[in-house]
């Protein structure tokens, strides 16, 4: 993930990206490059700050949806695979969000986030 605030113009930049990967320790790369590990169902939420004013989405893989009022927006993805081929492969989400006018990230709250 990326993140990248410029509080002078009141915005802020987030960048997620998702990938699958085989856990299993078991599969040797003879074997391996035939199976593909797939991942179904997959969404991602994201809480933002009450300091968010408005936020816009480009999503590579998926769809989300932003709840203004509670400030989360749900990235659903519906299948990732680890096929480099894949567009699903390449999941990658980028949010840019207009800040309500701040002083200084301190006095907000507003830290870079732990993903």
């Amino acid at each position: 993930s990326q993140w990248s605030c410029n509080l002078e113009q009141g915005q802020a930049r987030l960048v997620v990206q998702l990938r699958a990967k085989s856990l299993s320790s078991l599969i040797h790369s003879q074997s391996r490059k035939d199976m593909r590990t797939v991942m179904e169902d997959v969404a991602c939420t994201i809480p933002f700050s009450t300091h968010v004013r408005t936020a816009t989405f480009d999503a590579t893989v998926g769809s989300v949806a932003f709840d203004e009022a509670g400030k989360i927006a749900k990235w659903t993805l519906g299948k990732l695979t680890d096929d480099p081929s894949s567009m699903a492969a390449r999941a990658q989400l980028t949010c840019t969000l207009k800040l309500h006018n701040t002083v200084s990230q301190k006095e907000k709250g507003i830290t870079s986030p732990n993903l």
